[in-house]
């Protein structure tokens, strides 16, 4: 694009924000809001046709996007027209000359405690006036819901300070979140004939499969790591190959009339051995030759690439010449060919051919990530899920057992220092009291499907998918860096001074640790020994398809010589982490039902350590005549990941019924709609991607294994294949539903996800209908009405994303595995929570130093004076009080979005910083402020009078949480780590000594062996 726009005469800039660069070219826009009256950005409200920033209050002047006209401010926080009409307004900001409030439309109100503007409970409508009738004063209104928003923007575009922006493409992971990028319209004609690579699809014109195109074109706009050159003659494409057998299964399948069945059958697996898989000599891999894999895009490709030796095998099997290789190359010497694939992972072959992709070839391709550990212990744990657990048939006793490394690291973390401080190191997050409200934040991405569900706001973690697209590394700090949060400050000081476990600082942040850890556990997020593995399928068999056998006449290659064997052997997999010869639990999310399970067992192999170059984060399996990729819910080896434990417990509670569970098996047909390349048929397309039900569907299916194990569990004579209700046949539908939503935004299909939710939901409430009724019959007359009931950790896992459960469901325990872990964690963590607290020091001014020495500029030690400012010491209190009295109120507003809040609460930090930041401040003032951050104190004003709150009583505070802490250490002139008293050198040999012995015992809690 850069350079598209220096051939434009356009001068490209990027606006950097941390690692990531950004430009006002392009527009990520999605379609989560209605058109209002009043339409909401942040804190501020703009009236329908005007677009009101910060900037524009502080210059008193916003233009109309109607007219273009400049509009003058009348008042501070409010902007109004000529004719006094209100067209915007800030929230939650503290506005010194509130307006009067017949000025204030119905929606917004002044609130005089908090000197804000606020909005009121009057519900802001979803149409906008766009006419008004002079004489009857009718108005005539404008549905603008999402779907006519997208319609009526992808067929006209939008301005955005003069310049038309167009619609331009989405990835499939972006469409399932109902987003689209849009580009500068001048830009628009050049980046479509790049993204077409030769295939000139004009407007207007049939394509036969548009969902697939559109998720084809986006390939480039993946977010990469880095590029390697990948040149057209070092590539070899072979064909791809499906091995075919039959299994009985559970099939799945779409009737005449568009609606799922399911029953038990001998089924034809067709398995796609190679599907979005490559092999890549290490010698192309360039800096990342250590890799088991790189992920791998370029226009209309996308292939995860393994680590192999590819030369060293030509080499071994006497390949010497091209003529005497299986596929497609344009190479001329065999040394050239550095890269197999197939065409899986060369989309252009769906609507074109390879000579023609060749023809415009780019040989710069994008990286977008490569295995890596988790970081939890090194790599050695891994968290799991609700989803993998609550469909196990486990006791109590066996739960409680399970869970009792979880039980020992929660005690090591609220007993020893060194837990904690190990803990921390491999934190990815900042752990504060603000966001301990907030549930995780995951990527956009091709592999991540959206786990929001609509009823009763729960929304559930793929936690699969969070190990997978976070990609954190192991965020070891090193001592020498700045610190950057609240986890790089305590691990510093836990560093630099060995009393620091003694001050409440320390005791607050080991609580929200401990809190956050347990919250997670509670959610089914329970760290186990093992590792997601990125998934490679029999690359032996690959190799051995990219040659010919030299005792065959007719040009077949060597693995069709060996009649497509398996050479891994049915129910092996290879993954050096682990010990071989033992089986291992795996699942990848997301997780249904039982038949997902996998016990595979771990094997040796000569070949794969001749030929591969395998890391502990890749899987080796075999996929010939096994029922392998349904069984991992439709997996294939563009990048997916498996979860592998060798959790003797998780093994032998999965073996229990590994036989009696089939695996559910797809036949559900899609189908090819001939659409035009329009406007409108692109915006049908999205719409419709946009309606996604996966969240729903992966709740739904826990709450069927919920009732289908306690009924199991109450009643030994239950047949779960002959129940009348067909729980079971549910749960295996919403295993093929959830893989054909995930498919929805590349394939189109008959069935409606909507409508099967709703006839299983419908079938659920008849079997607790008589339930409800007694509940109902004997509540209180002030009670809620009961209209449906729920497992009881569902109701947990909601409060825990900050939501309220929905008063109209009963949230029972039930006799399953996540409601065992729940109730068990919960007593626990009660019974030994505050533990030791009372013996802390309260004080952390004990542990700062008592002279200032310094470096000077010349690197020699000066002594500063105690000579600090005392009125400057106030107002920076003063400051802190009042950040953390809006940060307040913040976080218990109701009516925001938990994104909005955190987006409230980043600024009012920043302003605090910038505030702070301009007052001068020398090291005694630093030092007095430390010195009070762990004190409680009466507040004064500048002057030194006691600030009385609005009752006329004195405000007695603590810096609690760190605020203060947290807003020195980010300004840049301050090293706060000068203002402690360090360990000495005998001190920190002895504190080195102990880590080493502390955490050895730490890997046993969980059965490591370092």
């Amino acid at each position: 694009m850069e350079a598209l726009c220096d051939r434009k005469g356009k001068k490209f800039n990027f606006a950097s924000r941390g690692s990531k660069n950004y430009t006002n070219y392009v527009i990520n826009v999605d379609f989560d809001y209605v058109v209002r009256d009043f339409n909401q950005t942040g804190d501020t409200y703009s009236k329908f046709g005007y677009c009101c920033t910060y900037d524009n209050f502080a210059k008193s002047k916003v233009e109309s996007e109607l007219d273009g006209k400049i509009i003058e401010v009348l008042d501070n926080g409010t902007l109004f027209n000529k004719k006094g009409l209100l067209i915007g307004i800030v929230l939650n900001k503290p506005v010194k000359n509130p307006v009067d409030s017949e000025k204030l439309e119905k929606y917004f109100c002044y609130n005089p405690d908090s000197k804000c503007y606020e909005r009121t409970l009057t519900q802001i409508p979803t149409h906008v006036e766009s006419k008004r009738d002079a004489e009857t004063k009718s108005e005539i209104k404008l549905e603008c819901n999402s779907v006519y928003l997208r319609n009526w923007l992808y067929e006209n575009g939008f301005y955005v300070n003069g310049k038309k922006y167009v619609r331009y493409k989405r990835s499939a992971g972006s469409s399932r979140l109902g987003k689209c990028l849009f580009v500068d319209e001048c830009l628009y004609p050049d980046l479509h004939v790049f993204d077409e690579c030769g295939l000139l699809i004009e407007e207007d014109k049939e394509i036969k499969d548009l969902a697939a195109h559109e998720s084809y074109i986006a390939l480039t706009s993946s977010s990469i790591i880095d590029t390697i050159n990948i040149k057209k003659e070092n590539i070899l494409l072979i064909d791809k190959f499906e091995s075919i057998f039959n299994d009985k299964c559970v099939r799945v399948w779409d009737n005449d009339i568009g609606e799922l069945e399911a029953e038990i059958s001998d089924v034809e697996i067709k398995n796609s051995i190679w599907d979005g898989q490559s092999l890549i000599d290490s010698s192309l891999m360039g800096k990342y030759a250590d890799k088991g894999m790189i992920l791998l895009r370029n226009r209309w490709f996308k292939s995860c690439a393994f680590n192999t030796k590819l030369q060293h095998f030509f080499a071994e099997n006497n390949i010497t010449d091209v003529s005497q290789l299986n596929g497609f190359t344009l190479a001329e010497k065999i040394e050239d060919v550095l890269m197999i694939t197939t065409p899986d992972s060369l989309k252009y072959l769906k609507f074109g051919s390879a000579a023609n992709w060749f023809e415009d070839y780019r040989e710069q391709f994008g990286v977008v990530k490569y295995e890596k550990p988790s970081h939890y212990f090194d790599g050695n744990l891994i968290q799991m899920s609700y989803q993998m657990l609550n469909p196990l048939q486990a006791d109590r006793k066996q739960i409680e057992e399970f869970l009792q490394p979880t039980v020992k690291f929660m005690e090591q973390l609220r007993d020893s220092p060194l837990a904690v401080k190990y803990f921390i190191n491999f934190a990815d997050e900042p752990l504060t009291e603000e966001n301990l409200e907030q549930s995780e934040d995951i990527e956009d991405s091709d592999n991540f499907e959206d786990l929001g569900d609509s009823e009763d706001s729960e929304i559930f973690e793929n936690q699969d998918v969070i190990e997978d697209i976070k990609n954190v590394e192991n965020s070891k700090i090193d001592s020498g860096e700045k610190i950057s949060n609240r986890n790089d400050l305590i691990f510093r000081l836990l560093d630099v001074n060995c009393d620091f476990h003694k001050s409440r600082m320390y005791r607050e942040f080991r609580n929200d640790l401990l809190r956050s850890f347990v919250k997670k556990v509670k959610r089914g997020n329970v760290l186990v020994q093992g590792t997601y593995a990125t998934v490679c399928s029999n690359p032996i068999e690959m190799l051995y398809h990219s040659i010919l056998d030299k005792d065959s006449d007719n040009r077949q290659s060597k693995f069709d010589a060996i009649e497509h064997r398996s050479l891994m052997g049915i129910g092996n997999i290879y993954c050096k982490k682990f010990k071989f010869d033992k089986a291992l639990y795996a699942a990848r999310n997301p997780f249904i039902c039982n038949g997902n399970y996998w016990l595979p067992v771990n094997k040796d192999n000569a070949l794969i350590n001749e030929y591969m170059n395998p890391t502990d984060e890749i899987v080796f399996i075999n996929s010939i005549n096994e029922n392998v990729l349904q069984r991992n819910n439709g997996m294939d080896m563009d990048s997916d990941t498996v979860a592998l434990s060798p959790n003797t417990q998780l093994i032998e509670l999965v073996r229990k019924n590994y036989h009696n569970f089939l695996v559910p098996v797809c036949e559900v047909s899609s189908e090819t709609i001939s659409r035009r390349y329009t406007k409108t048929d692109l915006a049908e397309l999205d719409s419709r991607i946009a309606i996604n039900k996966i969240g729903e569907i992966v709740n739904l299916s826990q709450q069927l294994n919920s009732e289908l194990w306690h009924r199991i569990n109450n009643d030994p004579d239950f047949d779960m294949y002959n129940d009348e209700d067909r729980l079971i046949f549910d749960i295996y539908k919403l295993a093929v539903l959830s893989g054909v939503e995930i498919d929805s935004a590349k394939k189109e299909f008959r069935i409606s996800a909507s409508s099967e939710l709703d006839k299983i939901r419908q079938k659920l409430l008849q079997i607790y209908d008589e339930r409800i009724y007694r509940y109902n019959l004997a509540k209180d007359e002030s009670e809620q009405i009961i209209t449906t009931i729920k497992p009881g950790f569902m109701r947990t896992i909601t409060v825990s994303n900050g939501y309220k459960p929905n008063p109209k469901t009963l949230y029972e325990r039930f006799d399953t595995s996540m409601d065992y872990l729940q109730s068990y964690i919960t007593s626990e963590y009660q019974g030994f929570n505050n533990k030791g607290s009372k013996k802390s020091t309260p004080l952390l001014v004990d542990l700062l130093v008592k002279d200032l020495i310094f470096d000077d500029m010349y690197g020699n030690k000066t002594v500063k004076n105690r000579m600090e400012n005392r009125r400057t010491i106030l107002a920076v209190l003063k400051l802190v009080y009042d950040t953390r009295v809006n940060i307040g109120k913040i976080w218990r507003k109701k009516r925001l979005s938990k994104s909005s809040k955190m987006g409230l609460v980043r600024w009012y930090r920043e302003q605090l910083l910038e505030d702070v930041s301009k007052i001068a401040l020398n090291p005694a003032t630093v030092l007095g402020l430390l010195e009070k951050s762990d004190k409680e104190h009466i507040l004064k004003d500048e002057k030194g009078k006691k600030i009385l709150d609005k009752n006329g009583e004195e405000i007695v505070w603590q810096d609690k949480g760190g605020l203060l802490l947290q807003t020195l250490m980010d300004i840049p002139s301050i090293d706060i780590l000068q203002y402690f008293v360090k360990n000495d050198d005998k001190t920190q040999q002895q504190k080195r000594k102990e880590i080493d012995e502390k955490i050895s015992e730490l890997y046993t809690v969980y059965g490591i062996v370092r």
